[in-house]
């Protein structure tokens, strides 16, 4: 039942990612330390701080986004194959 089970611990795993990753209100309140930040608080930080040069912010953006990018790619081939080999059927 394992091989039937990949398509959606593929998006489990995605969605895990996506909110540890992206936990802004957590790493917002409890940490004071900003060497102990995510990158989403660190960013929100940059761009209160960058605000008038928006080409800074949208370089920031882009390279935040990355890491969700190579996860989303990795998971993409498991995801789509739940999806394509039941309707194959």
């Amino acid at each position: 039942t394992l091989p039937l089970c990949m398509p959606i611990l593929a998006v489990i795993a995605l969605g895990a990612f996506v909110a540890s990753y992206g936990s802004f209100m957590w790493a917002f309140l409890v940490c004071q330390d900003s060497k102990m930040w995510t990158l989403m608080v660190w960013l929100y930080q940059f761009q209160a701080q960058y605000a008038s040069q928006p080409h800074l912010i949208m370089a920031a953006i882009v390279l935040t986004s990355i890491p969700t990018l190579i996860v989303f790619v990795f998971c993409q081939k498991i995801i789509l194959r739940g999806i394509v080999i039941p309707s194959m059927k």
